[in-house]
């Protein structure tokens, strides 16, 4: 047996809950011949040329990606479990505020799995009114998707643009 493969753990768990596996020969793998297996099983799916972020779209590398596990058990590296996100995404992602009050101090709306903020989204071709115009129809109550995209209505008795 290789003594340099004996001397190594295989599989290792760090104290944050990851998966680490003992590949030196992978291209993310660490000096020490150690990759997270999350990332690894990800790298067979997407490939050395990585992927955009799932919720955004944003373009990602390996260099800045994180892959999200999206039942949050760390250990669950299996195929369906984990996802491309960038960094803004993975932060946010946890976070479904119950009140329009929590709402608006983020500022996300979501819509076809894209969060964003009012403003983002007010520049969205499809989206024909302001972003302060999304938070106000927010406040009121209307869903995300009546925010967005709910007819405008003019200050014109009755008009709709």
């Amino acid at each position: 047996m290789d003594k340099k493969l004996v001397s190594h753990l295989q599989r290792v768990i760090t104290p944050n809950g990851y998966v680490r596996v003992y590949d030196p020969d992978h291209a993310l793998a660490d000096k020490g011949g150690y990759v997270f297996e999350h990332r690894q099983v990800m790298w067979e799916i997407a490939g050395p040329g990585c992927r955009s972020c799932e919720l955004c779209g944003k373009a990602e590398n390996w260099a800045t990606c994180h892959v999200d596990h999206k039942d949050d058990d760390r250990q669950n590296n299996a195929e369906g479990n984990l996802r491309i996100l960038c960094r803004g995404c993975n932060v946010k992602r946890g976070f479904r505020p119950e009140s329009y009050e929590a709402r608006s101090q983020v500022g996300l709306i979501e819509f076809e799995g894209k969060r964003d903020t009012a403003t983002n989204w007010a520049r969205d071709p499809r989206v024909k009114v302001s972003g302060h115009t999304i938070l106000r129809r927010k406040a009121a109550g209307m869903s995300d998707f009546d925010a967005l995209f709910a007819p405008k209505v003019t200050h014109k008795k009755g008009d709709v643009a």
